[in-house]
Parts: structure tokens; sequence; C-alpha cells
């Protein structure tokens, strides 16, 4: 439910975002990368949340809207890898 949520915020935000990019979003488990403790209703919002605590860094994972707009703009297609 909650990822089908996300989905669909980024579908509304960024336009004419590839129908793979949104399901994408819908199988992804986001709460396999975040540090422990995150509420899940943050977890699935559109914002960044750390990822990992290190002793002298905080690693975030950015906000979904902002990961749809890099994957548009990077013009992926089918096959390419990174």
């Amino acid at each position: 439910m909650l990822k089908k949520y996300i989905a669909e915020i980024v579908s509304r935000k960024i336009e004419g975002l590839d129908n793979r990019i949104i399901k994408a979003f819908e199988k992804v488990p986001r709460e396999k990368f975040v540090f422990s403790g995150i509420s899940i209703d943050s977890i699935y919002s559109d914002q960044a949340i750390p990822t990992f605590y290190g002793k002298d860094f905080l690693s975030t994972s950015s906000q979904p809207s902002l990961m749809a707009l890099f994957y548009k703009k990077a013009n992926l297609k089918e096959g390419i890898g990174f």
C-alpha cells in the first residue's frame, strides 16, 4: 500500500515519467535500505531518509521524487546497465 502511495506521489510530481520507473517504486521495499528506527510513514514519504549513521558521517537516500527526476533525465532504457 505505501509503495503504491509513493509511486503515485512520484508520478504526479514528475510529468512524463516512464511507467517502468513508477513500477520500480511500487516494487522496491525502501525499508530494506534505511537505518532502523525510522517510521514506516517517513520511509514512504517524499523526503530524504537516513540509511546509515557513521562516527563522522551520515548516509541518506534521496527523496523519491528527486530520484525519479534523475532517472528521467538519465533517459534510462531497458538493457542499459550502470
